[in-house]
């Protein structure tokens, strides 16, 4: 790896020969840089995106859909026409809208923790939910209104729960 240059006099007037060195490659060449295609910054990653870069394109492309479900849904329409050939009515499809969310409360308030031994009937007429029986504590009964008020077209939450403690064995 040496290579010899021209010879240069030095102060004491003899001739010496100047040596320049080359610097042997590292064991490990350097990473390929690339330019992350989202931010458009060097990256030294395989796929040349960052780690961050990539997760906030995925939550860009989720909430792009989430966006693009919501916006379709919007679009189809809530009440329907009569239906000739059925003869159903709007009066059908309203009753529908209150079994979905009566559906949609009671499956609520079992994912909550309300459920047995709570008694609680959920009715619905019109978008009012009823919620009516008895729970075990008043934590129970607030986060069984708070569920029922967190649905989608419920207009009104009439709570006519009431608090029931368990009553503990051998007493009456």
């Amino acid at each position: 790896m040496k290579t010899a240059t021209a010879l240069e006099p030095s102060a004491r007037g003899v001739a010496v020969e100047k040596v320049t060195v080359k610097k042997p490659s590292p064991i490990h060449p350097t990473p390929n840089r690339r330019l992350c295609p989202v931010c458009g910054k060097v990256s030294y990653s395989r796929s040349g995106e960052h780690p961050q870069c990539s997760v906030n394109r995925a939550d860009a492309v989720a909430k792009a859909a989430q966006r693009a479900i919501a916006a379709a849904e919007a679009a189809t329409p809530k009440e329907t026409q009569p239906n000739h050939k059925s003869g159903a009515t709007t009066m059908d499809n309203a009753h529908n809208v209150d079994q979905a969310i009566t559906q949609k409360v009671t499956d609520r308030l079992a994912n909550r923790g309300v459920r047995a031994p709570c008694r609680v009937a959920v009715a619905t007429k019109n978008g009012q939910v009823t919620l009516s029986g008895s729970v075990q504590y008043g934590h129970q009964k607030r986060l069984a209104v708070n569920a029922a008020s967190g649905i989608t077209g419920v207009r009104r939450v009439v709570d006519a729960l009431t608090v029931k403690p368990l009553a503990k064995r051998g007493q009456p």
